[in-house]
C-alpha cells in the first residue's frame, strides 16, 4: 500500500512539475500591443496624440507586468486590447493629422496656380489693348 501511495505521489508530483515547466500561452493580443504601441510611439507626428500614445504605453506595461506575473490570461488580454486600442486611436489621429496638411498644401498649391494663370490672362489682356492701340494709331 505504501508503495501505491509513492507511486501516486510521484506521478502527481511529475505532473505539477512538467505543467509548471510547459511554455506559456501565447497571448496574441499582447503580441500585437507589443508591436503596435512602439510603432506608433515613434511616428514623427507622435505630439498630436499624445495622451493616447501614453494610454497605451501604459496597458501595455500593465500587461506586461501581468503577464511576468503569471496573472490570468484575460487580465493580460484586457489590458494588452486596452493598448492596441488606445496605439490604433493615436495613429488615426495621427494620419487625420497628416490628410489635414496635405489638404492645406493642396490647397495651397491650387491658390498658387489660380494666381498665376490670373496674372496671365491679366497680362495677356494688357498686350492685347496695347496692340489695339498701336494698330489704332497707325
Amino acid at each position: 500500500m505504501k508503495l501505491n501511495n509513492r507511486v501516486v505521489l510521484s506521478v502527481a508530483i511529475a505532473a505539477i512539475l512538467s505543467a509548471c515547466s510547459a511554455a506559456p500561452s501565447r497571448n496574441e493580443s499582447l503580441e500585437t500591443a507589443r508591436t503596435l504601441v512602439p510603432e506608433v510611439e515613434k511616428s514623427s507626428r507622435a505630439g498630436v496624440a499624445a495622451a493616447d500614445i501614453a494610454n497605451a504605453r501604459s496597458s501595455l506595461d500593465a500587461a506586461n507586468r501581468l503577464a511576468e506575473s503569471k496573472a490570468k490570461p484575460s487580465q493580460v488580454k484586457y489590458e494588452a486590447e486596452n493598448a492596441v486600442l488606445s496605439a490604433q486611436i493615436a495613429n488615426e489621429k495621427i494620419l487625420t493629422v497628416q490628410a489635414n496638411e496635405e489638404i492645406a498644401n493642396g490647397t495651397a498649391q491650387r491658390q498658387t496656380v489660380l494666381i498665376q494663370a490670373r496674372e496671365r490672362e491679366s497680362q495677356r489682356r494688357a498686350d492685347q489693348a496695347s496692340e489695339a492701340r498701336r494698330q489704332g494709331e497707325a
